[in-house]
């Protein structure tokens, strides 16, 4: 129960610690519509989940990074992960879809 508890910290510490910086700079591209998406804003919301591995004693953060818009962030923009109670592995990440 308690490495439950202290994975648990952590995971709540990395939370409220994760930190979305920078910009991806994608390119435009064409969808099938022949429209060209217009490229997403800065990075101005963060919504995290979590999920507890029992077996391996760790935890699964995804981050999902949103601009002013709610549109999801270009891809390639770096969300940095930081822990003042545990390892996060890897700390730093580019997004997919404004998943990371």
């Amino acid at each position: 129960m308690t490495k439950f508890l202290y994975y648990l910290c952590s995971t709540v510490a990395a939370i409220f610690i994760l930190t979305a910086c920078g910009g991806g700079g994608g390119s435009s591209h064409s969808d099938d519509t022949g429209t060209i998406p217009s490229p997403s804003g800065p990075p101005a919301a963060i919504e995290l989940s979590s999920q507890f591995n029992a077996s391996e004693g760790s935890f699964t953060i995804i981050a999902t990074v949103s601009d002013e818009n709610g549109e999801a962030v270009n891809d390639g923009t770096t969300v940095v992960f930081s822990s003042t109670t545990g390892d996060i592995s890897p700390s730093q990440a580019g997004t997919v879809a404004g998943m990371v």
